[in-house]
């Protein structure tokens, strides 16, 4: 029994070091990219080319909107298990889930579409 729990002890002692290693790591990344932003944030460093501006724009907007209708699906799902057997509230509550899938497949394909047209813009510019 108790070498198992010699095992076990070294075994997590090892994971902990390990996780401690990759944290080390992560942070000095973190540090780096912290000062590139606040560089771009003050403007210095590279200035950003109108389309990407516009691009990344468009994609914070479309991110939103993906989670409201996240949760719009999910305002549904809570209707239809609260529904208790009224088949209108169930019609209610799928008509919310359905027009929630609809609108994020919309999403999905405004993203792709402006992805595309950005990414062609930014070609096209240099």
């Amino acid at each position: 029994m108790k070498k198992i729990v010699l095992c076990l002890m070294i075994i997590l002692a090892l994971f902990v070091m390990t996780t401690v290693v990759v944290n080390a790591s992560a942070f000095d990344q973190a540090a780096v990219n912290l000062t590139k932003g606040g560089d771009q944030a003050y403007g210095e460093g590279t200035e950003t080319d109108l389309p990407i501006l516009v691009g990344s724009i468009v994609n914070v907007f479309l991110a939103v909107l993906g989670i409201v209708l996240t949760i719009i699906i999910i305002r549904g799902g809570f209707m239809y298990m609260l529904a208790g057997g009224d088949p209108n509230q169930t019609q209610k509550a799928k008509s919310w889930i359905i027009n929630g899938v609809i609108g994020l497949i919309i999403i999905l394909a405004a993203y792709a579409i402006s992805s595309f047209v950005v990414s062609s813009l930014v070609e096209a510019g240099k």
